[in-house]
């Protein structure tokens, strides 16, 4: 029996599931703090193994005293000698320092193979043992659900855009109506207003992609006046045809009843376009959008439920993305940032993407962005090529 000794790591929850994720051994046994006594700090290694279909790999929790020294040397004596007759393997990649300490003690009067995993150069490295000076490369794949998972948390679903529901000719779509949500930014909330009024079954003459409807409609005392321009520009973009205006009324069909969703929302197209372009890119193992997720993941329905926009996963490193059309404030980068480091942990970048030019616009803001490690990409990187260029340059952070 392959057995993996792993020491919980408090601060770094991938340091916790990653050497095992690779190695695949059949048993993990972890080493930790008290708190291991408890189901709350069990769940995350077992969400993750079981969502990368690893259900079958045993666990074993040892929960100690991490301030006795001399106890938990004796405790480690007793634990590598009950697996002696194993192949046995124990990790120093995560773990207190006490911990560590007293693994190097037992190293002193038993022979162990003893790696660590070096996170960002994607590579196992054997340091005692048989193996001493053996390398594994590795290409890990997390999913936004087990990135998730392993820090204690639940991806529960997508919102309002929902990429496995997204066909090739959507996003083709969708950098198009890009450009003319883009062109069209001061006038777009009425149009978008319009639209949104265009869910009323009256206003739908076959089906509720097809409209006619008045030019103009007033609700609770606001009016919403379609702008022919703008339809026009989405027909050339293939968004809506068939359009058609006599003095009153204008007539057009939705390409379908999600783009019409979607042009209902006044604020989704920037992360819908940065989602397609890094979708096209292929730099990213994993790509989510209108990503909701939990704080937790346990029985009760009490939980603490944030949506992000845009999630990038390249191996283990992650980038979360806040999209925000109107000018940014300092919450916005306070909200990224935490759930960046509850989700994402030290190896993930928090970014805020905005169509306005952040540094001429709100350079306090901008300044507090550079001073929290939080990313920009504002008006000027927003052409394909700059935006798959900025990207590219966030993800080398993940190379250590």
């Amino acid at each position: 029996m392959k057995v993996l000794f792993e020491f919980y790591d408090m601060n770094e929850p991938i340091l916790n599931v990653v050497s095992a994720l690779v190695l695949k051994p059949d048993k993990v046994v972890f080493v930790g703090g008290e708190k291991l006594k408890k189901e709350s700090y069990r769940r995350p290694m077992e969400n993750t193994f079981r969502l990368a279909k690893a259900e079958n790999m045993q666990i074993e929790y040892v929960p100690v005293d991490i301030r006795d020294y001399k106890g938990l040397c004796a405790q480690l004596e007793n634990l590598f000698s009950k697996y002696e007759k194993h192949d046995c393997m124990v990790d120093i990649s995560g773990g207190s320092d006490i911990c560590l300490l007293a693994v190097g003690q037992c190293c002193a009067q038993k022979e162990l193979t003893v790696l660590s995993n070096r996170i960002g150069k994607n590579k196992i490295v054997w340091l005692m043992g048989a193996d001493a000076g053996k390398e594994l490369k590795y290409d890990l794949d997390l999913s936004i659900a087990q990135s998730a998972a392993m820090s204690g948390g639940e991806f529960v679903r997508n919102g309002h855009a929902d990429p496995d529901k997204m066909d090739a000719k959507m996003l083709e779509m969708i950098p198009k109506v890009f450009e003319v949500y883009k062109n069209n930014r001061r006038k777009w909330p009425n149009m978008a207003r319009y639209f949104q009024q265009l869910g009323n079954p009256k206003y739908w003459s076959d089906g509720e992609t097809n409209i006619r409807a008045p030019k103009r409609i007033t609700v609770n005392g606001s009016t919403a006046t379609v702008d022919a321009a703008i339809l026009s520009e989405l027909a050339d973009a293939g968004a809506v045809d068939d359009i058609y205006m006599d003095a009153n009324t204008c007539s057009f069909r939705f390409l379908s009843s999600q783009m019409a969703d979607f042009l209902k929302d006044v604020g989704i197209w920037l992360e819908l376009y940065l989602y397609t372009t890094l979708k096209n890119s292929g730099m990213f193992d994993s790509l989510e959008v209108s990503t909701v997720v939990s704080w937790d993941n346990d029985k009760d329905k009490d939980d603490i439920i944030n949506e992000i926009d845009l999630v990038a996963i390249s191996g283990v490193g992650k980038i979360f993305v806040s999209c925000k059309t109107a000018v940014p404030d300092n919450s916005v980068l306070n909200e990224i940032k935490t759930l960046s480091d509850r989700f994402g942990g030290s190896f993930s970048t928090p970014v805020i993407a905005t169509m306005c030019d952040l540094k001429k616009e709100a350079p306090a803001v901008f300044r507090r962005a550079m001073e929290m490690g939080v990313s920009v990409i504002d008006m000027d990187d927003l052409e394909e090529k700059a935006l798959t260029k900025r990207f590219e340059m966030i993800k080398k952070r993940f190379d250590r």
